[in-house]
């Protein structure tokens, strides 16, 4: 699902939701139009899974985005009351409830919006919701991945993207000396630099789920639940 908007993020530390109290604003309409192109394909699967085939939910999140661009989507939002994607997931779903009731015309397709890019519909035992919060932290899991590995291609960090793919991501891990001595570390210099590229994905986890909501007290949940995904990861 990654694509080349994962990397880059709003230079702001206003909260989406803070942003959508202003829909003119130049900062709204740029900060909605990068959380959508990023994080629009768990919702479009979902639709999928629930009956809408692929042009009816390109459609439809098409006219979802342009609501969201006028700040009809976000001014209901109490971030109190519960997670941005499942306020979200509600009223995608009320959308299409409408939508049915009348005819559309089909609009000019969004270039970005196009899920002939997505990896196709996997089978799975989980329900439709269950598979629209992992898709959703998945979504997440790629684009700060993407972000560190763009930091370590800027530095020209040829031993730390090594140590990223071979050490910190790896499923099963190779002998901590043997890793060590083929990158020219020491086996401590290895731990401290495993770490910081963990610390790494951290904070680049912890800005995206603070401008999507900024509730602290759901942060570091959201937070730790992204990052065991990490190792996880399709």
């Amino acid at each position: 699902m990654a694509d080349s908007q994962h990397a880059a993020f709003p230079p702001t530390r206003s909260t989406l939701v803070q942003l959508a109290a202003d829909p003119d604003s130049p900062g709204w309409k740029a900060g909605w139009e990068r959380f959508f192109r990023g994080y629009w394909a768990p919702l479009y699967a979902y639709l999928r899974r629930t009956g809408s085939d692929a042009q009816d939910a390109q459609d439809l999140l098409q006219d979802f985005f342009v609501r969201g661009l006028e700040g009809r989507v976000l001014a209901s939002y109490d971030p109190a009351r519960g997670r941005l994607r499942s306020f979200l997931l509600t009223c995608v779903t009320n959308h299409r409830r409408q939508a049915q009731r009348k005819e559309r015309a089909r609009p000019d397709r969004l270039p970005w919006l196009n899920a002939e890019g997505l990896p196709p519909l996997e089978a799975s035992a989980a329900s439709p919701l269950e598979a629209f919060d992992r898709e959703w932290n998945l979504c997440l899991v790629e684009q700060a991945l993407a972000a560190v590995r763009e930091q370590l291609a800027r530095k020209r960090d040829e031993v730390g993207a090594a140590l990223l793919e071979r050490w910190v991501l790896a499923r099963e891990r190779e002998d901590a000396d043997a890793v060590a001595a083929s990158l020219g570390l020491t086996r401590g210099a290895l731990y401290t630099r495993a770490t910081r590229l963990r610390n790494a994905l951290s904070q680049e986890t912890e800005r995206r789920l603070r401008f999507l909501s900024g509730d602290p007290e759901r942060l570091a949940a959201e937070r730790d639940a992204v990052l065991r995904m990490f190792r996880e990861r399709a």
